[in-house]
């Protein structure tokens, strides 16, 4: 029987439904002891799910609708540098991007493939929490490089290989912002010249690792 809310995406597997009625448990504690006592091989990695509930740090990005949801997380190799994972539908439960899934060994319902990040829009889903949204959109975030780019490059050549190119949300996603440019030859340049300036440009003002990738206008 599936107690979480229902979604646009398959149901989730109900790992932390209990066998009370839905309405008695539906505090964060309650669905996190409720599976570490029915699944006590994911209780680590409920918790380490807990604390990303607890920091609101799943995403939803309307470019992307294919991708359940986007998982921040700070780099354990790099501090001060965050990292997003990708959750996506598979036929049998749910995938991510991080390097946690697939899990060595399967445990709990379903196919049995957790990772915290999996487990974490699981619960958001039974609690029927909102997923946060990114504080930033590609056109912002592009504008934003290019005033810190003024700063960085000489006046004329800012003004002709970067003036009047603007961001493409349709296309851009939160790890990789597409930039409409005028012409081949700019394209070019662009990827060929200075793109480590532009990269680490966009990242300082993203806050995390990203890529940018230009395309012609038509």
């Amino acid at each position: 029987m599936n107690l979480f809310a229902p979604t646009t995406h398959p149901p989730p597997l109900p790992l932390f439904s209990p066998s009370l009625p839905p309405t008695l448990i539906r505090t964060p504690q309650q669905a996190i002891q409720s599976a570490c006592h029915r699944w006590p091989a994911l209780a680590e990695t409920v918790r380490d799910a807990a604390a990303f509930v607890d920091n609101h740090a799943l995403f939803s990005h309307p470019a992307t609708p294919q991708i359940v949801a986007w998982c921040q997380k700070e780099s354990l190799t790099h501090p001060g540098i965050t990292t997003y994972h990708r959750l996506t539908p598979t036929r049998t439960g749910f995938a991510c991007t991080c390097p946690d899934w697939p899990p060595e060994s399967r445990a709990g319902p379903g196919d049995g493939q957790y990772c915290p990040h999996i487990l974490a829009w699981l619960l958001t889903v039974y609690l029927r929490q909102p997923l946060s949204v990114f504080p930033f959109s590609a056109c912002e975030l592009w504008q934003a490089t290019l005033t810190a780019l003024q700063g960085e490059m000489l006046k004329g050549a800012y003004t002709f290989w970067l003036e009047g190119t603007v961001a493409v949300p349709e296309t851009s996603t939160p790890l990789v912002l597409t930039i409409h440019v005028p012409n081949r030859l700019t394209q070019e340049w662009l990827a060929e010249h200075i793109y480590p300036t532009i990269h680490r440009a966009l990242c300082k003002q993203a806050g995390y690792r990203m890529d940018v990738t230009f395309v012609i206008s038509r």
